[in-house]
């Protein structure tokens, strides 16, 4: 993926819409919300940093069995918390107030566009599922269909999500 095409991409947290990335004549057809989010892969720490800007860095942190790591993000201008190792992105997460930026997705559209995932427990709460695509990059928790959060990462194997990303989920107390 080009750089203007990647940085168009993370346009997509910013106001510029589906619609208008399709204009531009970047993509042969409009590409779907999902595309849109995995294409955030192809973006470096600078051009996160730079368009996140004034990102607010934090070093030396963990993202499930992820670290060390620096997280980046600005909730101002994104909603979702970039997770680097170096310059190597490790992770992309969206959760909370933000997951009004899924507007329109639910389960059973990923599902129909991305296949079945690995079912796996989630840490969203006692009734959520994580479906997971590792060889894709991207997973997601929900309940009744309802987005709690999504990830994307680099593709990889369901035994490299388990033994370097997913933390098991202990049991959950009222």
């Amino acid at each position: 993926m080009s750089p203007q095409r990647a940085g168009l991409a993370l346009g997509l947290g910013l106001g510029l819409g589906m619609s208008a990335l399709f204009a531009t004549g970047l993509w042969a057809a409009e590409p779907s919300k999902i595309q849109q989010l995995l294409s955030l892969r192809e973006q470096t720490r600078a051009q996160v940093c730079k368009t996140l800007a004034p990102a607010k860095i934090d070093p030396n942190v963990a993202y499930q069995k992820i670290k060390p790591v620096e997280r980046i993000s600005n909730p101002e201008r994104w909603p979702g918390l970039f997770y680097f190792r170096g310059e190597k992105l490790m992770m992309i997460y969206v959760s909370g107030p933000s997951k009004a930026f899924l507007d329109g997705m639910d389960a059973k559209q990923i599902g129909a566009e991305l296949g079945p995932g690995h079912p796996l427990p989630s840490r969203a709460g006692k009734t959520s599922n994580q479906h997971v695509y590792p060889e894709k990059g991207f997973a997601f928790s929900e309940e009744n269909g309802k987005i709690d959060f999504f990830e994307i990462f680099p593709p990889m194997t369901l035994a490299q999500y388990l033994d370097g990303v997913y933390q098991p989920v202990g049991r959950f107390v009222k």
